[in-house]
């Protein structure tokens, strides 16, 4: 299964958009359409959901990128916030690739 590699830095929310994870691309390419996939090491959690934006974020670190995360609600936004994700390392899979369990809209 082909996928690219994402160092996570942190997640923040932008009122009205929705929730985006910041961090770099540290091997290969992600687009719009893409899956984000995480499993959180401290409190062994998971996050699966699709990307549905890209953008370059206001940050002092070169490189640095926003994904946007499809979410269902705000509390949903919340739950994931919460997420300890700095220096984590997520992977993306192709659009193609649906990962086992997710749905997409």
């Amino acid at each position: 299964m082909e996928s690219s590699t994402f160092r996570c830095d942190l997640f923040f929310t932008i009122t009205g958009r929705g929730l985006v994870v910041t961090g770099e691309i540290i091997e290969g390419n992600v687009k719009a359409g893409d899956w984000f996939m995480l499993n959180e090491t401290l409190n062994h959690r998971q996050i699966c959901k699709r990307i549905i934006g890209i953008g370059f974020t206001k940050s002092n670190k070169i490189g640095t990128i926003g994904l946007m995360l499809e979410t269902k609600d705000n509390l949903e936004m919340e739950e994931l916030k919460s997420f300890t994700i700095e220096n984590e390392l997520a992977k993306i899979l192709l659009t193609q690739q649906s990962p086992a369990g997710a749905q997409a809209k």
